[in-house]
């Protein structure tokens, strides 16, 4: 009589135990315990393409076993994030403590979108999450590596070992679930670079020779000797590893094994990465090569007037509010919007708006809010369960959105909540990048004028932090009031120290600093000999403020701005004709002459080649000229003694 499968697995567990004790000593081949499992009705295949997901295709039922997730604090709160405030907030160990109390917990955490188990994982920390996987469905797990464990195109074998350590530390139980859920190629591709596998005698003293301090065992099932360096990274997770695959399953932990003989690592790889893709799209996250259409230009005005020739003067209808964003469809798996979590309560333009839309609509629009942010996650972090700057990309997503609905919507709330039901947030997202690229190319042709990278030493700090930031591939703002450290033409990609522009408000106060920043470089352009601004950018003497107001100086004492170097005299007559005689009660420094700033926009400004706008844009920065001119001469009187050597770098003199 045949063993029954039971008694097989038991011979592979006691295989398996074996192979546990084994020592560094080479042992015997064991007889191959695979030939006495029974037939099966159903052939084995191997594990390849997505996980078991319990909830695939049953909507109704994931809904029901998320309900306790989903309800807020005010279910008729318009929030941006569904969900109780405890995933939201708190410690990693507040969060798996609610979410383990649950009634339900063993039916809510299966039923989690996979990513979202991923960030949940990860924000409780992964040392910490066992009992939160153990819960986790075979599509989660598979889901752990799929979005954690791959950096760009290949597989991040300490990253992979790091979750199978908590596998461990768990249980024996979790181990095999967790091996379970990985395709068998991502299996082998884990151990590809440790292990060789030996099949025949005379094959073993030459694959030896390659290691170092060779250790060697036998497989579970006698039939391959298996050759690991005795110091190899992960070497306890690579026995239990390979011990858990034999004791689920002989013929799987065989062709694992074997796969490490006959297949190409690259080649693996390469397939692998095809295999998981999709995958990933049906997560929300798309190939960073994808994902980057989203930051192709869009003209912001031309969207908003033909958004405006559409809609304007048009009321919302339920039959068009029912026909929200086309790829959004109803049986998409529910999200709690985790990668929204940080992002509740900014008061931004698209969230007021959404306080106007139906309840259904508001809940699509959630959606669509979380696959815009996955897709600038795609586009912008290096692995797609990069938690620590998800909040930045999630809050560049919806602010950049919301910049593009209040252009579009011309500030009109009523209009706005129209639009957010009627477009696809990918159009809103489009017009709001739109307006920061033609910030981004006003800000290179200021960059160009002083002349590329160096030039940007012209400008005070907080000016060439802003100048720097707005010219990046991503075009941003500056985090720091400094400037930052400049690498030639390097313009670096990185969340540091630019951050998302925030909303309209930010982005035209921007606007207005390159705009007076480009006119006066223009009109001090225009006083530079040969070599132009580039070269006072090498001689580092001044800045263009200290520039300008060289150049003012000359033209309250002569009537004709230059860049020389002001003398004594020059200096005498300036603090007699730009200062008022006396200083104001309590003041120590004297005012300057009221009209001199109206004299300065006739005289200096518009003589030079300015037109009225540009003036009009330079106006705040003519305001600091003066007042750093104030701060500087206000003190001094008129035939008091002067030191040229204490305005050094204030304004360009002859110390001489």
């Amino acid at each position: 009589m045949s063993k029954s499968r039971a008694d097989a697995h038991k011979e592979a567990a006691l295989l398996a135990d074996d192979f546990r004790d084994q020592d560094d000593e080479r042992l015997l081949y064991a007889e191959d315990a695979t030939e006495s499992l029974p037939a099966s009705s159903e052939p084995w295949e191997p594990q390849v393409g997505p996980a078991f997901d319990p909830y695939e295709d049953q909507p109704a039922k994931r809904r029901a076993a998320l309900q306790p997730l989903l309800a807020g604090p005010d279910a008729d709160a318009p929030l941006l994030v569904a969900g109780k405030v405890q995933l939201a907030q708190g410690s990693g160990a507040d969060k798996l403590a609610w979410i383990l109390g649950l009634p339900n917990a063993a039916e809510a955490v299966p039923a989690l979108a996979p990513e979202e188990l991923v960030f949940l994982a990860k924000d409780i920390g992964i040392g910490d999450c066992g009992e939160l996987l153990a819960l986790a469905s075979p599509r989660q797990l598979q889901a752990v590596i799929d979005l954690d464990a791959w950096q760009g195109d290949q597989l991040d074998i300490d990253r992979f070992f790091q979750w199978l350590a908590v596998a461990r530390h768990e249980s024996s139980a979790l181990v095999e679930k967790f091996l379970s859920a990985q395709e068998d190629g991502v299996l082998a591709l884990a151990l590809a670079p440790s292990l060789k596998i030996v099949l025949a005698e005379d094959e073993l003293d030459d694959i030896e020779s390659t290691f170092e301090q060779p250790e060697v065992f036998v497989s579970p099932d006698g039939t391959m000797q298996v050759v690991v360096e005795s110091d190899a990274d992960h070497l306890d997770g690579i026995r239990a590893m390979i011990e858990a695959l034999f004791r689920m399953d002989l013929r799987r932990g065989r062709t694992v094994l074997r796969a490490l003989r006959w297949e190409l690592p690259l080649a693996l790889q390469e397939d692998l990465y095809e295999l998981r893709a999709p995958r990933l799209r049906d997560c929300g996250f798309l190939p960073k090569e994808e994902a980057l259409g989203l930051y192709q230009y869009l003209d912001p005005h031309a969207a908003a007037r033909r958004l405006r020739e559409q809609y304007r003067g048009t009321g919302a209808t339920d039959e068009a509010a029912g026909q929200l964003q086309a790829y959004l469809p109803d049986t998409e798996p529910l999200r709690l919007g985790l990668a929204l979590r940080d992002q509740a309560g900014s008061g931004l333009f698209l969230q007021r708006c959404l306080q106007l839309v139906p309840a259904s609509v508001r809940e699509r629009v959630h959606l669509g809010l979380v696959h815009l942010a996955y897709q600038v996650q795609s586009a912008r972090a290096d692995a797609p369960a990069e938690v620590d700057v998800l909040p930045v990309w999630s809050r560049h997503a919806l602010q950049t959105a919301s910049m593009g609905l209040e252009h579009a919507a011309e500030g009109d709330e009523a209009y706005g909540a129209l639009l957010l039901a009627e477009r696809p947030l990918s159009e809103l997202f489009g017009i709001g990048h739109g307006l920061v690229l033609i910030e981004f190319h006003r800000a290179r042709r200021l960059r160009a004028r002083l002349g590329g990278s160096a030039g940007i030493r012209l400008l005070e700090p907080a000016d060439a932090a802003l100048v720097d930031a707005l010219t990046r591939r991503f075009p941003g703002l500056p985090v720091l009031e400094t400037a930052p450290a400049h690498d030639g033409d390097n313009e670096e990609d990185a969340v540091s120290p630019t951050r998302p522009v925030a909303d309209l408000l930010e982005l035209g106060r921007a606007r207005e600093r390159i705009k007076a920043l480009d006119a006066a470089a223009q009109l001090v352009e225009g006083l530079c000999g040969t070599g132009g601004l580039a070269a006072e950018a090498r001689t580092g003497d001044l800045t263009l403020v200290g520039l300008f107001a060289t150049a003012l100086v000359h033209w309250v004492v002569s009537g004709r701005p230059t860049l020389d170097a002001l003398g004594l005299e020059a200096l005498e007559q300036f603090l007699q004709q730009a200062f008022a005689p006396e200083a104001e009660a309590g003041q120590l420094l004297r005012p300057l002459q009221p009209d001199l700033r109206k004299a300065l926009t006739a005289g200096l400004l518009l003589q030079q080649g300015l037109d009225d706008a540009q003036a009009l844009a330079m106006a705040g920065f003519v305001d600091e000229v003066l007042l750093r001119l104030r701060e500087e001469f206000g003190a001094l009187r008129p035939g008091s003694p002067l030191s040229l050597s204490l305005l050094y770098g204030v304004v360009r003199v002859n110390v001489a």
